[in-house]
């Protein structure tokens, strides 16, 4: 059985910051191990964020942009691109 997902404007839009966040991972040569201790969270919490399972927050971002050392308007600008 092949089931349809619509993806609402608000799931796209973390889609792309979490885009951003993994391309700023890879600048950085971070893994989402190294990056979860940053945050204090398991690797888990952040892989179903950056894989788009759990939609991000505001705060994950900021706290995320904190932890990579980046403004969050780095991962956030994405979102009015195209």
């Amino acid at each position: 059985m092949i089931t349809c997902m619509t993806v609402t404007p608000g799931a796209e839009a973390s889609q792309r910051v979490a885009a951003e966040i993994r391309a700023e991972m890879a600048r950085q040569q971070m893994t989402q191990t190294t990056l979860a201790k940053e945050l204090g969270v398991v690797r888990q919490w952040l892989y179903r964020r950056l894989s788009g399972e759990t939609p991000l927050t505001i705060d994950d971002v900021a706290n995320i942009a904190q932890a990579l050392g980046v403004p969050a308007s780095n991962f956030t600008d994405a979102v009015d691109r195209d």
